[in-house]
């Protein structure tokens, strides 16, 4: 189930019970990467980092934009895996207005924004912010 939004600063990581890292770890797995999808449509998936904390078992709390990618509301089921993404070569990014794409701080907004992403789901929509 999915408990309140992150409080995780600007990023896409989600918070996980501290016992999804001590059973992976018992398995020899490396808690880096974790794929999270609605349990309603698998195809609807995102990829990111977690942060091990006290939150109750069973939950993991994600940001805003992470429960809209998938299509869920606070509180409702998702599937949670641990995964393994590779190390991108190229992404590629669209303005969702022609206002924002001529932003003279746009790419430094952009960086800046991308450095509390773990990772990039293609389809994800990213906010930007002055």
């Amino acid at each position: 189930e999915l408990g309140a939004a992150a409080s995780v600063a600007a990023g896409d990581r989600i918070i996980v019970p501290r016992s999804v890292f001590d059973t992976l770890k018992k398995k020899g797995v490396p808690p880096r990467g974790f794929r999270v999808a609605s349990k309603d449509d698998a195809a609807k998936q995102f990829f990111t980092e977690a942060v091990p904390s006290h939150c109750p078992e069973g939950m993991i709390c994600a940001p805003a934009f992470v429960l809209d990618s998938l299509g869920v509301k606070e509180g409702e089921k998702v599937i949670l895996q641990n995964a393994h993404f590779p190390k991108a070569q190229m992404a590629k990014f669209q303005a969702h207005s022609s206002k924002l794409a001529q932003h003279p701080e746009m790419e430094s907004m952009l960086t800046s924004t991308l450095e509390g992403f773990a990772a990039l789901t293609n389809g994800t929509t990213i906010e930007l912010r002055d």
